[in-house]
């Protein structure tokens, strides 16, 4: 069977959470808790956190702030 997956991040001004869900079965797949230090490093945390699991379709953002 082929799953579909699904990424969250969850943003505010300390710290990104990340996960992966299987739409399918609605398990966490996987989940990361990422520091808020520079643009540039906090991105290439989650970059990195979603190229190394499933392919995921989409990615939804929850933010307290602007983004």
């Amino acid at each position: 069977m082929t799953y579909t997956f699904v990424g969250s991040i969850e943003a505010s001004g300390t710290k990104f959470i990340l996960g992966v869900q299987n739409v399918e079965t609605g398990e966490t797949t996987a989940t990361k808790r990422v520091p808020t230090t520079t643009p540039a490093e906090t991105l290439a945390a989650y970059r990195d956190f979603f190229k190394e699991r499933n392919p995921v379709k989409a990615i939804g953002i929850g933010s307290f702030g602007p983004i």
